[in-house]
């Protein structure tokens, strides 16, 4: 199972709360209904979560059964109360840099230290003062 709680606090950037839709269709002629996604949330603020997750899994026979082992409450209280829950934490991000980063030659300072040695951290290089 995966537990998520306080779903009513997630936030959409920008102006998607207003401009998302969520569209479907009834089957009947004239029948595309749209909700935007403050209406959602104001209804229900789980449907977010659970329609941002549906869209991400894959589109095959598992996905009903995926779907059935996301629990998603909107506050601290939920039925998993006597269970202990286990965190999930982020994996590390892959991130490369945009213009190749080099070390240092000897002999040459940055120009700003603390920035470059937390780049270098970053992008899983050895910072200058690692190496001496």
């Amino acid at each position: 199972m995966v537990v998520v709680v306080n779903a009513q606090e997630a936030v959409l950037t920008g102006r998607k709360m207003k401009n998302k839709l969520y569209r479907w269709h009834t089957g009947y002629p004239g029948g595309l209904k749209e909700r935007t996604a403050e209406w959602m949330k104001d209804r229900d603020p789980a449907s977010l979560l659970r329609e941002a997750v549906e869209g991400m899994l894959p589109k095959n026979k598992l996905r009903k059964a995926r779907m059935r082992k996301l629990r998603i409450f909107p506050g601290e209280e939920h039925d998993f109360q006597d269970m202990p829950l286990e965190p999930l934490p982020m994996p590390p991000r892959n991130i490369k840099p945009k213009v190749p980063l080099v070390p240092l030659r000897d002999g040459f300072e940055p120009c700003n230290p603390e920035e470059y040695a937390k780049r270098m951290e970053i992008y899983g290089l050895a910072p200058p003062d690692a190496a001496k």
